[in-house]
């Protein structure tokens, strides 16, 4: 009796000696209790009741890697099992190493996209710090409008966060109506709309599918050059946003920019340009001669003519047969221009008309008795006048300046007709 006593004591003391400080499970209990971590965490195991600290091995090193004092260390996802000898004993613990597989996402309106806690297992529950913008539902993140929101992860006792970005891109406008169309190149001081970008992570970066109708600057801001369509894109964080924009001018604003296209380029290559009555070459025509070094032909219609081909105006074909456009005054020239054959500019030297301030840009005008056309800049005493190029001295980079004390005035020349552009 008394040696099964003292067996029982002897057993009891055992156990009490490798009891744990804390009360969870039993770490060199039968059972092999889990530790779940973080990437990143660091944690010590005690070996029980003496203050004394074991050093660990992992059967993973890639994923819990082991130290002095019985610290441990989670370096990446998965699993491995920890174990020790005590007085021949071998004890061991599993470790699951858990990480949300995503810090940071970014969805258009609408979009989802999957996230989850790798080695989370199924008990995981979610929630959003914004529904408005995005809802969770089992790892499903959707996005529902512009904005920032966190989605919050809880398992086995670990928090873990993924921010959403709903990044918004605003054009203040798709449809272009500007009287800046036709410059040369592109002026930033011409901005025709503007692209407004929200929560993106990263700069956006901007592009157009065709620089001739439209470009973007550094800063979204959109310059119209010419009539037509153009596909203006907004990437960044990953996402692409495409938005198809339409550029359209005023008649006058879209023909005064062709004439300045051709005025610079006739100029550039005044070399080759010769005047002639007719025939006449077309546009085209001088591009190619000149490419070839070859002289090509042009008379003081050609820049009208062109810019109308550009626009589309059928038919394009315009001069003033003494002093008259009635002949050529037909088509679709009739929807865009009004001719007017009397008025106060109707008799009056050019002159008189630009100080009188009875021109308009844009205006189409012709002689008194002559076949000759020229068309009024809008600037000063400035004219486009395709025929003269070679044979007058006082052009510059916007016009042609004529010479009123000895061309016009002293020859007494009058304007006779005019085909002004409707508003």
């Amino acid at each position: 009796m008394k040696k099964s006593t003292a067996m029982l004591l002897l057993v009891l003391m055992l156990i009490t000696l490798f009891l744990p400080l804390h009360s969870s499970a039993a770490i060199f209990g039968r059972k092999r209790p889990t530790i779940y971590m973080k990437v990143n965490q660091v944690k010590a195991l005690k070996r029980g009741r003496s203050d004394q600290k074991y050093r660990w091995q992992s059967s993973n090193k890639r994923i819990v890697r082991t130290g002095k004092n019985g610290c441990i260390y989670a370096v990446r996802p998965g699993m491995a099992t920890l174990y020790t000898r005590i007085r021949g004993k071998t004890y061991r613990y599993y470790v699951v190493v858990m990480k949300m597989n995503k810090a940071a996402i970014s969805l258009k309106a609408g979009k989802t996209q999957k996230i989850k806690v790798k080695y989370g297992g199924k008990n995981v529950s979610w929630t959003s710090s914004d529904p408005l913008v995005a809802t969770v539902k089992n790892g499903q993140v959707t996005a529902m409008e512009e904005g920032v929101a966190m989605i919050t992860a809880k398992a086995h006792g670990k928090v873990f966060r993924c921010k959403v970005r709903v990044p918004s891109v605003t054009f203040s406008k798709t449809s272009i109506t500007t009287n800046n169309l036709g410059a040369v190149s592109p002026d930033t001081s011409k901005v025709s709309a503007k692209i407004s970008t929200q929560n993106f992570n990263e700069k956006p970066v901007f592009r157009s599918s065709n620089n001739r109708v439209a470009v973007v600057t550094d800063e979204g801001g959109i310059i119209a050059l010419k009539e037509g369509s153009a596909i203006i894109s907004v990437s960044g964080d990953g996402l692409v946003y495409n938005t198809r924009i339409t550029v359209t001018g005023r008649p006058v604003d879209v023909f005064l920019g062709h004439l300045q296209n051709y005025n610079e380029y006739v100029k550039k290559h005044a070399a080759y340009i010769e005047r002639n009555e007719t025939p006449e070459d077309t546009f085209a025509d001088v591009q190619n001669k000149v490419s070839q070094g070859r002289k090509a032909r042009i008379n003081c219609r050609a820049s009208i003519c062109w810019a109308f081909a550009e626009m589309g105006i059928t038919p394009h074909v315009l001069y003033a047969k003494k002093g008259t456009f009635k002949d050529k005054f037909k088509g679709d020239m009739t929807n865009y221009l009004t001719r007017i054959t009397s008025g106060e500019v109707i008799g009056l030297n050019y002159r008189d008309a630009v100080d009188r301030g009875l021109l308009k840009p844009g205006d189409i005008c012709c002689f008194k008795g002559r076949t000759h056309t020229f068309t009024y800049s809008g600037d000063g005493y400035k004219f486009y006048d395709g025929g003269t190029l070679t044979e007058m001295a006082g052009y510059d980079k916007i016009g042609f300046l004529l010479d009123y004390s000895k061309a016009v005035y002293n020859e007494n020349r009058y304007i006779n007709e005019v085909l002004r552009w409707k508003e």
